[in-house]
């Protein structure tokens, strides 16, 4: 953000709103180029959190799909948890499809 402001106030907005980098006018090579470094360097690590993030709850919702799985292969077939995983399991090795897609068949299935 290039602003001739330096109000705290204005400063903890930007912070609020997610600004990268706060350049006060009158500004020159010597400051700009730094500041556009940092902030490459900080979007470059937001981004890749993001991927992180979308990895992690990609992950989760594999694994409720999969617990729901369980709990129905549990139910139909009165066995145990990890029989019910390892039927999961299994499946997905045979047929070479993941644990998620196995489950979400398991679940339009038995439902």
């Amino acid at each position: 953000m290039l602003t001739a402001y330096s109000q705290d106030e204005l400063i903890e907005e930007a912070k609020k709103a997610g600004v990268l980098a706060y350049l006060v006018k009158p500004i020159n090579k010597q400051n700009l180029i730094p500041a556009c470094k940092i902030a490459v360097s900080r979007y470059k690590e937001f981004e890749v959190l993001r991927d992180e993030l979308t990895d992690l709850q990609e992950a989760i919702d594999a694994r409720k799909l999969i617990e729901k799985a369980k709990g129905l292969l549990q139910k139909r077939y009165s066995i145990d948890e990890e029989s019910a995983f390892k039927r999961i399991r299994q499946i997905s090795m045979n047929q070479r499809k993941s644990m998620k897609e196995v489950a979400s068949a398991i679940i339009i299935t038995l439902e």
